[in-house]
């Protein structure tokens, strides 16, 4: 798999970035991108402790379709259940569909958010929480609402 890399220190970039933002997301510059992240050339898709894309980055997955993870057993992504409250999109495909449940098995009784990304290339686009409704030229999230989702990510769906 061909790997590239983006710098040394994108959570510090981040987190001064993702701070006092009001857009609900925001595509940062690459020339600010710093990463410690092997971002692949496919997608990557990194979650964050932090609203913003700020604190502890939690994990990476490609943007590979037919991909789920129950956070609550073992699983490959290293995300630990019920800390995500972030993500960050790195040349994630157009028309990708990320879902992210309260719910380990997926189910719609409980919070959960669809991020469906509507344009290719973002390179640091951060949504900065799952719990907000909005449409930009960049993605469409799309937000479920129970009692809250941030901190409690427990699966996630690549489509």
């Amino acid at each position: 798999m061909k790997r590239m890399s983006i710098g040394v220190g994108v959570l510090g970039a981040l987190m001064v970035m993702g701070c006092g933002v009001e857009q609900p997301g925001e595509e940062l510059e690459s020339s600010s991108l710093q990463s410690p992240l092997q971002v692949t050339a496919t997608g990557t898709i990194a979650f964050y402790e932090g609203n913003g894309g700020t604190q502890t980055l939690l994990g990476t997955i490609s943007d590979d379709p037919g991909q789920a993870y129950n956070l609550t057993k073992s699983n490959p992504t290293g995300i630990p259940n019920d800390e995500a409250r972030s993500l960050v999109l790195y040349n994630v495909r157009a028309g990708a569909e990320i879902r992210v449940y309260d719910s380990s098995s997926g189910a719609t009784d409980d919070d959960y958010a669809i991020i469906t990304v509507k344009a290719a290339g973002l390179n640091g686009y951060v949504v900065q929480t799952f719990q907000q409704t909005y449409e930009d030229a960049s993605v469409r999230v799309s937000y479920i609402r129970d009692n809250g989702l941030d901190g409690k990510v427990s699966r996630i769906v690549v489509n």
